[in-house]
């Protein structure tokens, strides 16, 4: 048996040190360059050219940078490459002194593109073609002006060779044969030279000391880095030495002992004489422990040379597997001189189920080589793609892992009683961490574990008073090093030795180091101290530029002192009456003249993201966040360098640490996040344009009025915002209705989604993720086609739906038209003229659309950056006729829009009916969605949360005329002047335009339910009785085309009688093109959202023995029972399993007391279980846990309604017995439903999904005594009633019977009837 074991006893107390300095290992306009012109291959293989090896004595010679054009005289230049070639390929070895180098990173002078390979790994690549560029590409972009940018290239530090020479070689690009008039090339390679001093230690011997060991022994030690030294006689077993040792990496030794006669009791012994040093420069020697270890010599266990290599726990941006996932994975590596055949071996996550995972047949490893599995839970087959993919994953918290041999009991290697702790990105083998995972390659440099977390011993946030600061750390003899300055701390920053005093506003940066270890994440913690802000200087702080002083870009600071004088007081309520965002990081990342991003605000791109810590304060004392993030400028007009306040695009990268996991918008939204946006006004703001207009409202309330429709949309919430320590004003977050967005909320994954935006750059409609092929034929269809006469089916073909409802075949599904109508009627009601379309520009603005190529429901369009909208530009008002905006000059592709695609969908008579019932439901009613009324209740919700805070951003930017009184003045005009005004006024532009009908719909005038629990209904409005038609089932009384439906009932009197439940649906007809908008009236009584339970699961199914050969596992059977135990109807809609497993409930109602069913897989739960009558769904994603897990469901609107946790060990027949667990009591306190008290197994076999398990009583042990008494026993059951019949058809109440000792006794003395028949009715 081998066993893992991190030797903690054998890690020395050093206090490790090492001396670090900053070195240029390539200096820029570097001399003797190798360079080959573009005209043909660089070599043949295609790739030779990047090796050390390959022979470059034929090519040129030149010092960097190559140019041509542009504002560069020194160098070389490239006279023939403008017409003759596109791309230059590079190359320059360079040696490195014997030291550790850390730090990697590179600045790069470029003009257009190139791709960057170190010892022929690529490091970089910028502009670039796919692949590795053939030598006739092109750049993929244009770069207008050479400037230098830097990148960080740590992860690929462990490509340098230390002692060695290395080589450095680039592919460079030009944008065009013969249009471009310049190209330019040159870089400086930098890093960290450590110079180690810390002696190496033993952090891993395999098999665990006190294991039986197989014969001959073998035992595998890692050392704490790479070591040389190591020989056979460095390890003694019983005196002798190794016969031979090999080595594997340059941290870890295999040794091999003699082979033994008989089974025995071994040591294992250091050689004291051993000379064992690093590779350091100091060549810091191994201090040879003096401990024995001690093993049993087992003659009759196998020898295996398979070994558990590596291990990703967190996989979140390595390597993806064909299933397009990036799941777990496992790393074996053959450390023999022999192949060796693993067909039949398992992989376990469980010690009691050793089994778990088997390797299929022909799975061979030759020696040397490395076999990786995927650990995804996947049900397939196991060997998948050209793939292993395990029915298991693993637990980044550390769980139970083997490799067993084929015979399913020999332990192979084990991590027991589990792996350590693991962390995203990094992978685990042999003791050591590797902060870059090689997968199916030799590892990396590996490390200790990471030194923990950096502690502050006060918490972030508003201080009123000054205080002192501790950091530590739980990592024995780290040391905490960090700055004040946002600069990210290193082993060069101030060392932490005493408490900080913090008496004025502070953003500390803080890491944990410790030599040999990863280091730990860097901390970041903001102080503010609200009269320090409040008293911000109107000058420029310390290392902040002043205006027009960089790039000729504005620069604004400090707080108007008139506001804050008249108004400190309120300031500081409005200051921490809602929360507040930190951004801190290096200025020169801002500022920097030629890397910069806020004096550079043009540029875009991952090029120009820079790394900053984002802190989430709240004052109310709310849940906080910190992390590190990358940041961008985000706008389009606002992109220039007269505007001193620039909103902001944060990505949650891998490479800073991944998403942000927490719920910005509450119960609202999401909680985990890729990218988000810090958006302000732009227009009209006070910053910007000094303007009077500025609500920092009329943006979200287009956004905020999809919600209320119940459409897809994007959320926000306001916040202060501050830049290392500097109050910066108002901003919101707002959620990207990209790919990723799509995936959270709408399904699928990121790859099945179109995103088609239009680009701040040029205002060019593009896919920002997918492709445009489906927006292309939709505008194809809408232009090329249209939607009537001829090709009024078009309509239908576009929805995928036929006029009878069944679904078209092959249909591509472009339109969602209620989302469409819903996303144009809010265009329409806000007037906004610039989106879809820019009325004055004259091409598609700020769209932003989103669509399922794999499983298409339609173009989800959403609102986006409206804040021209609501008369903003008060040359689009409430009397502006928005149907005007695009009817001309919009027809090609490059200027299509959604816009465009509903008026020419408004010449179809079904397309424009659903358009008017629309406008009637949320226009015309009066409780309709753009009531006024409505209306003005979500302006003012909006307005209500910034109506304090507000004064800050005049403090800060209204320069002294701007304040809270101008805000309120413009809320109030849109208030009064266009809310009360534009929905009157557009249903005049819609009748106008022929959008609307003069005909009125039916009038819903009153209703009463009676004694029988009907509704009397009474219509109201002239002419009802004459031309009224109506449904009793919610079906509309028009067909499509406009033909009258055979299920509609005339209107003969004002007043009818419907039951409750009924939908009652009405129009007023006058011929097939004459028709009013519906009226709809639902006289359903709807239940609570708490009214559905759980009652019944099924978790751990018996697998019937034909289950294989269907394809099905023992998951496919599971399935989980609901029901609706309240008085009311509940809406299905929404409502969703969260944990456990993840599943949103479709479209469907379910009675009271009625049941439904969630089956795993509908095909296998149909395979053991009438479903004729069975209101069945399927297809939950995750599976029901075997051994137990947390189950919550959630209510539509977010709310948890349940959450329990089960255990297989409650009963053991529904543990695989067959027998599903019951709920006994719907009604009882959710603590309850945790324990096995609230639960029982089912009485039956397979248990009973969608009914109520009955429980049969047993009538037993029925005895007639002398004395005439009839006595018997009532199993299962403790309340029921006893009948009597003289023929068993006719059945009376008998109640001539008592209680007595358990039994019932009925006294047949008086009974004059010789023969009675007994039941029990429940």
């Amino acid at each position: 048996m081998k066993k893992l074991l991190i030797i903690a006893g054998l890690l020395l107390g050093f206090i490790f040190s090492s001396l670090a300095e900053a070195v240029t290992l390539v200096p820029a306009g570097s001399e003797d360059w190798a360079y080959f012109k573009g005209t043909k291959s660089a070599s043949s293989p295609t790739s030779a050219w990047r090796s050390l090896s390959f022979n470059d004595s034929e090519w040129l010679k030149g010092t960097l940078p190559l140019y041509y054009g542009g504002n560069i005289s020194s160098g070389t230049l490239l006279s023939d490459m403008r017409y003759g070639y596109t791309s230059v390929y590079m190359r320059k070895p360079f040696s490195l002194p014997t030291a550790t180098y850390e730090n990697l990173n590179v600045s790069i002078l470029c003009d257009d593109g190139f791709i960057l390979w170190i010892n022929d790994t690529e490091v970089l690549r910028f502009n670039a073609p796919s692949g590795d560029g053939k030598y006739d590409d092109i750049s993929t972009a244009i770069v207008s002006t050479a400037q230098w940018l830097s990148y960080d290239l740590n992860d690929f530090s462990y490509l340098l060779k230390s002692g060695e020479e290395n080589i450095l070689t680039v592919h460079a690009f030009n944008c065009h044969l013969s249009t471009s008039s310049d190209f330019a090339f040159d870089l400086e390679l930098r890093a960290d030279k450590t110079y180690d001093v810390t002696p190496p230690t033993l952090v891993n011997v395999l098999p665990q000391e006190g294991s039986s060991i197989a014969n001959p022994p073998r035992v595998t030690v890692t050392f704490s880095e790479g070591v040389s030294g190591v020989e056979a006689n460095t390890l003694f077993c019983d005196g002798q030495a190794a016969v031979g040792v090999r080595k594997l990496s340059s941290s870890q030794y295999l040794f091999e002992f003699s082979k033994h006669d008989q089974s025995t009791e071994i040591t294992l012994r250091w050689n004291e004489s051993a000379q064992i040093y690093d590779n350091s420069a100091n060549k810091n020697p191994f201090v040879v422990p003096s401990d024995i270890w001690p093993y049993y010599l087992d003659t009759s266990l196998p020898s295996f040379d398979i070994v558990i290599n590596e291990v990703l726990t967190a996989n979140s941006s390595g390597i993806k597997s064909s299933l397009g996932n990036r799941p777990d994975w496992i790393e074996l590596y053959n450390q023999g001189p022999m192949t060796e055949d693993l067909s039949g071996w398992f992989l376990t996550d469980s010690a009691n189920d050793l089994c778990r995972w088997q390797f299929p047949e022909n799975t061979l490893l030759r020696p040397g080589n490395y076999l990786l599995i995927f650990c995804d839970s996947w049900t397939g087959e196991p060997f998948t793609n050209g793939e292993y993919h395990a029915n298991f994953s693993l637990n980044k918290d550390g769980e139970y892992l083997a490799l067993v041999y084929s015979d399913g009991k020999t332990i192979v290697q084990e991590f027991s009683p589990s792996l350590p702790q693991q962390h995203t990105d990094i992978s685990f083998g042999s003791g050591l961490y590797y902060p870059t995972p090689t997968p199916g390659v030799t590892n990396g440099r590996g490390y200790l574990e990471p030194v923990g977390d950096v502690f502050f011993s006060e918490p972030r946030g508003y201080r009123p008073a000054p205080f002192e600061l501790t950091l530590s750390t739980p990592t024995e003899n780290a040391s905490v090093y960090y700055t004040l300055d946002g600069t990210e701390p290193t082993i060069d920053s101030t060392l932490y030795t005493e408490p900080l005093p913090i008496d004025k506003i502070t953003y500390i940066r803080a890491i944990a180091l410790k030599e040999g270890h990863i280091p730990s994440k860097v901390a970041t913690r903001t102080w503010l101290f609200t009269d320090e802000i409040l008293n911000q200087p109107t000058t420029p702080p310390a290392g902040w530029p002043s205006s027009y002083s960089v790039n000729n870009h504005k620069m604004e600071y400090g707080m108007n002192s008139y506001i804050v004088l008249k108004n400190r007081e309120a300031l500081k309520r409005g200051m921490t009456n809602i929360s507040s965002i930190s951004l801190v990081t290096d200025l020169k990342h801002l500022f920097d003249r030629s890397t910069g991003i806020y004096v550079n605000p043009g540029n875009d791109g991952e090029n120009w993201e820079r790394p900053v810590s984002v802190e989430l304060i709240d004052p109310s004392g709310g849940n906080e966040f910190q992390i590190e993030s990358g940041i961008r400028i985000r706008g389009a007009a606002s992109r220039n360098n007269n505007n001193p306040k620039h909103s902001f695009r944060l990505f949650f990268r891998s490479n800073y640490g991944g998403k942000l996991e927490f719920p910005l918008f509450g119960d609202e939204g999401a909680s985990s996040f890729s990218k988000v946006d810090l958006r302000t006004s732009q227009n009209y703001s006070w910053a910007n344009e000094n303007s009077d207009y500025n609500t920092f409202i009329r943006e979200v309330f287009s956004r905020d009025s999809q919600r209320d429709f119940g459409v897809p949309y994007t959320r926000s919430r306001y916040y202060h915002l501050y830049i290392n320590g500097q109050y910066w004003g108002l901003y919101q977050t707002q959620e990207r209705s990209e790919a990723d967005y799509a995936k959270t909320y709408l399904g699928g994954d990121e790859d099945d989604w179109d995103c088609i935006k239009t680009s701040h750059s040029g205002y060019r409609t593009e896919a920002g993720d997918g492709t445009m092929d489906a927006f292309s034929d939709l505008w194809r269809i809408s232009l090329g086609q249209g939607f009537s006469g001829i090709y009024a089916t078009n309509y239908y073909w576009i929805k995928g739906i036929n006029p009878d409802g069944s679904s078209i075949p092959g249909s591509p599904r472009y339109l969602d038209e209620d989302n469409l109508i819903v996303y144009m009627l809010i265009s329409y009601y806000t007037r906004d003229p610039d989106s879809p379309i820019s009325v004055w520009g004259g091409f598609p603005n700020n769209l932003y659309g989103l669509y399922n190529r794999n499983t298409p429901d339609g173009f989800k369009w959403f609102r986006h950056d409206a804040e021209h909208s609501m008369a903003a530009q008060r040359s689009y008002n409430a009397y502006t006729d928005p149907t005007a905006y695009g009817l001309t000059g919009y027809d090609s592709f490059t200027q299509f829009s959604p816009m465009r695609l509903h008026q020419r969908l408004m010449s179809n008579p079904d397309y424009r009916m659903r358009w008017m019932d629309t406008v009637q439901q949320h226009l015309v009613a009066t409780n309709g969605l753009l009531s006024v009324e409505n209306c003005l209740a979500r302006w003012n919700k909006r307005q209500a949360m910034i109506d304090q805070a507000i004064i800050m951003e005049s403090a800060r930017w209204g320069h002294g005329t701007k304040t809270r009184e101008t805000w309120l003045n413009e809320c109030n005009y849109v208030k009064k002047s266009f809310i009360p005004q534009s929905g009157t006024n557009l249903i005049n532009f819609f009748l106008n335009r022929g959008w609307f009908t003069g005909i009125k719909a039916p009038v819903f005038g009153s209703w009463e339910q009676n004694e029988d629990g009907n509704f009397v209904v009474t219509f109201s409005g002239y002419g009802v009785t004459t031309a009224t038609y109506y449904t009793l089932d919610g079906s509309d009384p028009r067909l499509p085309k406009g033909d009258l439906s055979p299920s509609a009932i005339k209107l003969e009197t004002e007043t009818i009688t419907v039951p409750a439940g009924t939908v009652v649906s009405a129009r007023v007809f006058a011929n097939p093109l004459s028709w009013s908008p519906i009226s709809v009236r639902d006289f359903t009584v709807y239940g609570e959202h708490q009214d559905l339970k759980v009652t019944e699961m099924m978790y751990a199914p018996k697998t019937p023995e034909w289950a294989e050969e269907a394809g099905w596992t023992r998951d496919d059977f599971a399935w989980i029972e609901l029901q609706n135990i309240g008085s009311g109807t509940l809406e299905l809609e929404g409502y969703q399993f969260v944990s456990g497993i993840n599943y949103i409930f479709p479209p469907g109602r379910l009675a009271p007391g009625g049941r439904v069913v969630l089956a795993k897989n509908r095909d296998a739960f149909s395979s053991l279980y009438e479903t004729n009558g069975l209101f069945l769904l399927d297809g939950y994603s995750g599976n029901l846990a075997r051994r137990g897990e947390t189950i919550t469901l959630q209510s539509p609107n977010g709310d948890n309604i349940l959450t329990y946790t089960y255990s297989n060990t409650w009963y053991p027949q529904t543990d695989l017995g067959d027998y599903s667990l019951a709920v006994v009591d719907v009604n009882a306190e959710e603590p309850l439903w945790s324990t096995s008290d609230n639960w029982t197994p089912s009485l039956t076999e397979g248990g009973t999904p969608w009914k109520e398990e009955v429980i049969s009583p047993v009538i037993q042990k029925a005895t007639l005594t002398k004395n005439g008494e009839l006595i018997f026993e009532v199993s299962e059951i403790s309340e029921f009633k006893i009948e009597v019949s003289r023929d068993t058809v006719t059945w009376e109440l008998f109640e001539n019977w008592y209680f007595q000792a358990g039994n019932i006794v009925v006294d047949s003395k008086n009974l004059s009837e010789s023969a009675l028949f007994f039941r029990i009715r429940l």
